[in-house]
């Protein structure tokens, strides 16, 4: 079987090749790997990605991150969101422009600086292999924010 772990992003068939449990785990190790202690979390339309939110939720609150949930939303607003917010990373669920039955992780660093294979994927890919996660005395929490959408608008209206 490829890899889930591509050049960009984190994506493959639902649920056989990327699903729930995967998802808790990379959720796990994107923190572990990046120390990070807040979370910008988005996720598209697709039908698996409320459970997709679930479960990558419950790892990243595990490693000790707080998760800033902007819902549903657009991979430019989540941008947006993660640099309004001032998220030291972000994780979008989504499978881009690929059909229904994929699903994925788009990852980005503070100030939604996309990680890609050269500047972090394998190494999060090394530990999520290796399952040797780092334990925290802290269990993050889920702060909703609402009202991205309406700073989003009025940040591209600012624009024009």
């Amino acid at each position: 079987m490829a890899s889930i772990f591509k050049a960009y992003d984190i994506r493959g068939l639902y649920p056989e090749e990327i699903n729930e449990d995967i998802a808790y785990e990379i959720g796990r190790a994107f923190v572990d790997y990046l120390g990070c202690k807040t979370v910008v979390i988005g996720r598209d339309m697709r039908t698996s990605s409320p459970a997709m939110f679930e479960k990558l939720s419950a790892g990243i609150t595990q490693q000790g991150a707080d998760i800033y949930d902007v819902d549903m939303s657009t991979t430019d607003m989540f941008y947006f969101a993660v640099e309004h917010l001032g998220a030291d990373a972000g994780i979008m669920i989504t499978a881009s422009h690929n059909p229904g039955q994929y699903n994925g992780l788009k990852l980005v660093r503070a100030h939604a600086i996309p990680i890609g294979g050269e500047s972090g994927i394998k190494d999060i890919e090394k530990i999520y292999q290796a399952k040797n996660f780092k334990s925290s005395d802290r269990q993050g929490q889920i702060f909703i924010k609402t009202g991205i959408l309406d700073a989003y608008v009025k940040f591209i209206h600012s624009l024009v």
